[in-house]
């Protein structure tokens, strides 16, 4: 158990703190997801043999053992090993940390639609929960919503804006569900009900005679149901 604890903890960290950076929050906002993924890492740094912490690495073994002279010194395979893990342990961390980000930058969904008409960002007004959202087209045509899963944000449907197929035929909205991406991040609401009800107002600004179609991927799915 404190095994896993040593990367979740990191993982914890290393998640919350360069997302704080990237959304211009405050040290308040995320300060507590930070300093539990430290003090788990701490805890559990303290608690178990760093041989130990490194077993789950251990898939070294599986492959062939390298055989590395320098001169006429021949290495260890077990120095490798031990090279290795903490290698692997680092690098999956990093790559985890990457993988759950809730957002894109800002910087980088610039660069992405540079040369072409980008998305206009909305928050919505006259309700309890105020949501962020993308959209593109105007509001006379017949209205997609996107909603994302846990975790996630609009930009998990970024490629839709840059489809030619769709462009000037449908209206493009993708949204930031309560607590992820910048609808009041770190705040998620719990209730798939409330949540749906923060949609309607989004909803609302269609113009158009046609129903808005609704695409929900993973939890998005049960929401807009």
């Amino acid at each position: 158990m404190a095994v896993g604890i040593f990367p979740t903890g990191l993982l914890v960290a290393g998640v919350h703190y360069p997302r704080k950076k990237e959304a211009g929050l405050s040290n308040k906002t995320l300060s507590r997801p930070f300093y539990l993924g430290i003090g788990l890492s701490l805890v559990s740094a303290a608690a178990i043999p760093f041989r130990v912490a490194t077993a789950p690495l251990q898939i070294v073994h599986f492959f062939p053992q390298p055989i590395m002279f320098t001169g006429r010194r021949r290495i260890s395979p077990t120095f490798t090993r031990w090279l290795l893990g903490p290698v692997l342990l680092w690098g999956a961390l990093a790559l985890l940390s990457r993988c759950v980000q809730l957002r894109m930058p800002d910087k980088k969904v610039k660069a992405y639609f540079a040369g072409s008409p980008g998305p206009v960002f909305t928050f919505t007004e006259g309700s309890a929960q105020s949501i962020h959202y993308a959209s593109l087209g105007a509001n006379t045509l017949p209205m997609v919503v996107f909603v994302h899963g846990s975790p996630g944000s609009w930009d998990a449907f970024i490629g839709f804006f840059k489809d030619s197929l769709l462009l000037g035929k449908v209206r493009l909205v993708s949204v930031d569900r309560p607590g992820f991406g910048k609808s009041n991040p770190g705040k998620p609401q719990r209730s798939l009900k409330a949540q749906a009800a923060a949609l309607v107002p989004i909803l609302a600004t269609s113009r158009s005679a046609t129903r808005p179609i609704l695409v929900g991927h993973s939890l998005g799915g049960p929401l807009i149901a």
